[in-house]
């Protein structure tokens, strides 16, 4: 679930709560202006019984609207350690990137590649790895992706 569908069932939540209780004091209000007499015995009953009640539900909903803020911040959690190690990849990524460039062999298989040579014979002329030569491809293709 994301934060902002949490945040609008509490928002719909919190408003259906107002209304029901408006509607218990318009309800109230209508009752008592029918009964000259006073508040008898029953009427009064049932009265501490709605608000009971209203207070159990409000009870329910805060307790249901705290087990889910404490999921919402245990995802909030994860997904910022998921951040930290993504961004720690890309940059070890950036670093053995910059090591390959080192090698001619590396720059070699690039431009086998740009004139069409598949991955397996690239790696055999070049004596690499189909692995290796795969990942050349691979982040040589990310490199001019991410500057084009």
């Amino acid at each position: 679930m994301s934060t902002e569908l949490m945040l609008g069932i509490q928002i719909f939540a919190d408003v259906v709560l107002c209304v029901i209780v408006a509607f218990l004091l318009w309800v109230l209000n209508k009752e008592s202006r029918k009964r000259m007499c006073g508040v008898d015995a029953d009427s009064l009953a049932e009265l501490r019984g709605l608000i009971e009640s209203s207070k159990d539900s409000a009870d329910y909903l805060i307790r249901a609207l705290d087990e889910g803020r404490n999921s919402l911040e245990e995802v909030a959690h994860s997904l910022d350690e998921r951040e930290i190690r993504l961004r720690a990849l890309m940059k070890k990524l950036d670093r053995d990137s910059d090591n390959m460039q080192k090698d001619p062999r590396y720059g070699q298989a690039m431009e086998m590649a740009r004139r069409g040579l598949p991955g397996t014979e690239i790696a055999q002329a070049l004596d690499l790895t189909e692995g290796e030569t795969d990942l050349i491809l691979s982040l040589d293709l990310r490199k001019n992706k991410d500057a084009g």
